[in-house]
C-alpha cells in the first residue's frame, strides 16, 4: 500500500507539474486555525433527550449551511480530531457545490464546535 501511495504521489507531482509549468510543487502546510483544529477532541457529553431538547438552541455560524452544522454534528464521535471533522464536512459540501452546501471554513467549523461547547452539548478535549 505504501509502494501505491508512493507511486500515486510521483504522478501527481509529475501532473502538477506540466499543468502549472513551475519546477517544483507547493509546500503544503496546515494554518493556524487547522492546527488548533488538530488538537481538538469533541466527544457528545448530553444524553440523548438533552441532545434533542438543546441541539435546536445551538447558535449557528454565519455563512456555515444548517446541513453542514448537522454534519459537523455528526461526525463528532470522541475519536475524530476536529481537524478531521473539518475534512469530512468540507468533503460533503465540496461534493454538493458551493451553491448547494455553502462554504466550510476552519473558522466556521471551529466556531460551530464552540457553540455546541457552549450549548453543553459537547466536550472539547
Amino acid at each position: 500500500m505504501s509502494r501505491l501511495g508512493e507511486a500515486h504521489q510521483e504522478q501527481l507531482v509529475v501532473f502538477y507539474r506540466s499543468v502549472t509549468g513551475e519546477s517544483t510543487e507547493p509546500e503544503i502546510r496546515l494554518t493556524a486555525k487547522e492546527i488548533e483544529l488538530q488538537g481538538l477532541l469533541p466527544r457528545v457529553v448530553a444524553g440523548p433527550a438533552e441532545f434533542l431538547g438543546v441541539r435546536r438552541k445551538v447558535k449557528g455560524v454565519e455563512g456555515l449551511h444548517m446541513l453542514m452544522a448537522f454534519e459537523i454534528m455528526n461526525f463528532i464521535d470522541g475519536e475524530r480530531s476536529g481537524l478531521q471533522i473539518y475534512e469530512a464536512t468540507v468533503a460533503e459540501a465540496l461534493q454538493g457545490g458551493e451553491d448547494y452546501y455553502g462554504t466550510v471554513t476552519p473558522e466556521k467549523v471551529a466556531g460551530y464546535l464552540d457553540n455546541l461547547a457552549e450549548a453543553g452539548l459537547i466536550q472539547k478535549r
